[in-house]
């Protein structure tokens, strides 16, 4: 600390001049511990902002999704397949009944 008073504030008669003494306004070593605390208060700002996205939302919004490695794997398309995928599409999952445009002016809204 006498190190960076003596570098801000200089000497009077060869004496390290002290910045409480009333001789010489030093807004320099204000500024450095002002500087300091808004470091330390924007430091823990940041921290306290990444625990709360850590308990809350995590970091996946703002990160975006994983994403796997594209593979170019292909299928054997087979007659067998084809009634299976079907079969998930309207029996098990039901996606066919909102994926799928209806006619809903005629009886029973059949699919279009």
């Amino acid at each position: 600390m006498l190190t960076s008073v003596i570098r801000f504030c200089g000497q009077h008669e060869g004496k390290p001049v002290s910045c409480y003494s009333g001789s010489t306004p030093c807004t320099e070593i204000e500024m450095t511990r002002f500087g300091k605390w808004f470091a330390i208060i924007l430091l823990s700002l940041g921290v306290l902002v990444a625990i709360a996205i850590s308990l809350t939302i995590g970091w996946r919004p703002i990160l975006g999704p994983r994403a796997r490695a594209l593979t170019n794997r292909t299928f054997e398309r087979t007659p067998q397949r084809l009634e299976r995928g079907r079969y998930i599409a309207t029996a098990m999952s039901g996606c066919i009944y909102c994926h799928t445009p209806h006619n809903w002016s005629a009886p029973n809204a059949p699919y279009v």
